[in-house]
């Protein structure tokens, strides 16, 4: 009977568990259909007010679409331009923190011994239209040293120990309105990194430890390839006495000698990867693809327009509200 009563209990719960999460769904449906009849009787206001004062409306909304225009004009477009690097010896993080006054940059006009043109070493001309570098980490999913992806939003999780951090490349985003001038910044950005005291000796530390490898790779090489000769020449296999060359040992029957190739093999491999890894080892920083702008302008002419139309409709009906209800208007300044 116990039994018989628990099992009720428990299923009217299960019952009643069910009835309120299809409660919460329907409220939710509620919510969501009133918040959509709230924003379309609002738009509906906003149209007939437009068509009531259509007089202040259009006007000022011509004038957002005129000023995205003027914003959009060919001698005022900003372009995103992207690069990558091989880092030697630093940490992504070193670099990124070595690039940090780039990007805390000011104009020339507040504050002129931090502006970027003075930073980079750059004149006038060459740093016309340059408002914005930053560094980007870049993602390497399979942790293979090889870049998968770039980590544009700043948002990577740093504990992440799946999709990791690059500590072999970083990405560079560069904002400027000149593209004539992006060989001249690339060069001045890559050279102020390069001069770092720090990245500098970090570089060196890790060439000296990437010539002692290949040093230790040349030797090893040389000497499997001598006890081979040795192995093959002066001991054929199938003999049955052997007399050992470095000691005073004989063995006698039949022995077979173990062939070096594949550690030879190996050992030319991994010397491969250390001599590839040096011949772009030449400085801190280097340029895998040099910066390169996106075809299509940050603040291009469809987006402007689109923008400066929204900005100049929703300007024009505040307008118009004012307009329409300047007397409620009046006597709330009025009231005490």
């Amino acid at each position: 009977m116990d039994k018989i009563y628990r099992s009720d209990y428990m299923k009217n719960m299960s019952e009643q568990k069910d009835t309120n999460l299809w409660d919460l769904l329907k409220l939710f449906a509620q919510w969501l259909g009133k918040c959509c009849v709230v924003l379309f009787a609002f738009l509906g206001r906003q149209i007939r007010m437009t068509f009531r004062k259509w007089y202040i409306v259009i006007p000022i909304t011509l004038l957002g679409i005129v000023v995205g225009f003027m914003f959009s004009r060919h001698d005022n477009r900003k372009y995103k331009a992207e690069g990558m690097a091989i880092i030697n010896g630093p940490l992504a993080s070193e670099v990124k923190e070595a690039l940090r006054p780039l990007t805390m940059a000011m104009p020339p006009h507040i504050q002129p011994d931090m502006a970027l043109q003075e930073r980079l070493g750059l004149t006038g001309e060459q740093s016309r239209g340059l408002y914005l570098i930053r560094p980007h980490y870049v993602i390497d999913c399979l942790n293979d040293s090889t870049p998968d992806q770039i980590d544009v939003k700043d948002s990577h999780n740093p504990s992440d120990t799946v999709n990791v951090i690059s500590n072999r490349y970083i990405a560079f985003e560069i904002h400027t309105k000149n593209l004539s001038n992006l060989s001249d910044v690339e060069n001045a950005m890559v050279s102020y990194l390069n001069n770092n005291p720090v990245l500098r000796a970090k570089y060196e530390a890790h060439r000296s430890v990437l010539e002692t490898k290949m040093e230790i790779c040349n030797n090893q090489l040389q000497y499997l390839d001598s006890l081979s000769k040795v192995f093959y020449f002066n001991f054929p296999q199938g003999v049955q006495t052997e007399m050992n060359p470095y000691s005073s040992t004989m063995i006698m029957g039949k022995r077979s000698i173990e062939p070096l190739h594949e550690d030879i093999l190996e050992l030319t491999q991994e010397q491969l990867v250390i001599a590839n890894e040096l011949s772009t080892c030449v400085a801190p920083i280097v340029m895998v693809n040099h910066i390169t702008p996106m075809p299509r302008a940050i603040n291009n002419r469809i987006l402007c327009l689109i923008l400066g139309c929204l900005a100049g409709w929703i300007l024009g009906l505040l307008f118009a509200w004012c307009v329409e209800d300047r007397a409620a208007i009046a006597e709330w300044l009025k009231s005490k």
